[in-house]
């Protein structure tokens, strides 16, 4: 657990936030169609939609994360008028913990959609 606060707050709280809306959004959207409930946000037929849409803001919200540390990076790279190779190399992998956040969310959405897909095909027969 540790780790993984580790990891949330290194990534950057703002943009790692912008990353878990969404993705909590689509496991609930997930959870609901699983249980077969529905609801005004999540209606059964919009479900899966819905958690492939909300499973690519993730990612791309992600993504934008980890371009504007990138961005910011470099100008205080440029500022600077030059880093060592190691500190360079420490800042991408922090920036790419917010893609990494949101990948898992893609795949996480994913994984529930070849699942709901699957149990579809075994009902219809």
């Amino acid at each position: 657990m540790q780790w993984f606060l580790n990891f949330y707050s290194n990534g950057g709280s703002l943009f790692m936030t912008f990353v878990t809306i969404p993705g909590v959004l689509m496991l609930v959207c997930a959870v609901f169609k699983a249980l077969k409930m529905s609801n005004k946000f999540a209606p059964i037929q919009k479900s899966e939609k819905l958690i492939k849409e909300l499973s690519l803001l993730a990612l791309m919200m992600g993504i934008f994360g980890q371009l504007i540390g990138l961005y910011g990076a470099f100008e205080a790279i440029e500022a600077a008028g030059g880093v060592s190779m190691s500190l360079l190399a420490a800042g991408l992998k922090i920036s790419s913990h917010t893609t990494l956040y949101g990948f898992l969310y893609f795949v996480l959405g994913r994984i529930a959609l070849v699942y709901f897909a699957y149990t579809d095909s075994i009902e219809e027969k």
